[in-house]
């Protein structure tokens, strides 16, 4: 384990002490090491793990789930061989080309290899990269794979000087990120007809994560989270606001569900509702600030308003004022 001592940091070079123009990242300014703290107890590392899912390195025993994964005929034409069918040495001859980094999506209950995610084409001088998501189709809605990349975005950022990651969309998948252009992500450009693919022409979208448009969508979705504590916190006697007040609130911190006069309990999330991938995910990401961590089987379980309204019932009873909003 790499320590460092005496207020010295080790260096190829020369040895150089510690001090407040080299050490920024929210230590303690020109405060010494005892010798016995691991430099790593004082990074940011940004979590690979969540309530559902969990990102690992790719290994070579995961090959034949990735080559399935891309060639499955009712999947395999939304991503990257669009249907075609390379053998199995030449998909794994080409699967870390232009690679920086890449990992499995691992669902944790039931433990199984769901997709991956990877960061390509990085070009450090400039700040920036390509990133994908690969999954399971049946998934898609489900908000594993939005959870996943949210995972991944944010690693990338707090690890590297990327400013900018550029993600390439076919218009038949659009619709699974849809309530994010804008807050998300930016639209930097249209290939009109780009794509040919099951009889038909579709357009090409080149979207854009800004780090600065990334960081305040979290932000944004922290506030959100301490509003919820606040506005529906549970009583003295553990009791919950009504459906109606739960639902107005929601109405106004998920994109989408604004549009409607009135959220009834029976309203599907995906198919009425219409929440897509990032809707789905802003919606639990709210209801664990309030019910403490989701297991994969509760979320799985709620399809309908009504659905999330009793998994909001079942939360801890406290009230809102006995809450930390730290987190």
């Amino acid at each position: 384990m790499v320590t460092l001592e005496n207020g010295w940091v080790p260096s190829r070079s020369s040895d150089r002490r510690l001090t407040e123009s080299n050490i920024t990242n929210g230590l303690a300014m020109n405060e010494a090491f005892d010798g016995s703290t691991s430099v790593f107890s004082y990074l940011d590392i940004p979590p690979l793990r969540s309530s559902r899912i969990h990102l690992r390195p790719v290994r070579p025993g995961d090959y034949p789930f990735l080559y399935e994964l891309a060639v499955k005929p009712e999947d395999g034409f939304r991503w990257r061989f669009r249907g075609s069918q390379p053998s199995f040495e030449q998909f794994v001859q080409g699967l870390r080309s232009e690679i920086h980094c890449m990992y499995l999506v691992e669902r944790i209950q039931p433990c199984e290899p769901i997709g991956h995610v990877s960061c390509y084409k990085a070009e450090f001088k400039n700040r920036n990269a390509f990133v994908a998501i690969q999954g399971r189709g049946e998934l898609c809605g489900s908000g594993l794979l939005m959870e996943a990349m949210e995972l991944f975005v944010d690693f990338l950022f707090k690890t590297w000087e990327f400013e900018k990651l550029y993600a390439e969309c076919p218009a038949f998948n659009m619709g699974m990120f849809r309530s994010g252009a804008g807050r998300v992500f930016e639209i930097e450009g249209i290939l009109r007809g780009h794509e040919r693919i099951l009889g038909r022409s579709w357009d090409l979208y080149v979207l854009a994560i800004f780090r600065k448009t990334w960081e305040q969508w979290r932000a944004n979705g922290e506030m959100a989270r301490a509003d919820l504590l606040v506005e529906l916190g549970r009583d003295e006697s553990g009791a919950g606001v009504a459906f109606e007040e739960f639902a107005t609130f929601l109405s106004t911190r998920i994109p989408g569900l604004d549009r409607f006069e009135v959220l009834e309990p029976e309203m599907e999330l995906v198919g009425d509702a219409g929440l897509d991938s990032i809707g789905v995910i802003e919606l639990f990401d709210l209801l664990e600030g309030l019910t403490g961590i989701l297991g994969d089987s509760q979320i799985k379980d709620c399809s309908t308003l009504g659905d999330v309204y009793f998994l909001y019932l079942q939360g801890s009873p406290l009230s809102a004022a006995g809450k930390s909003l730290n987190r």
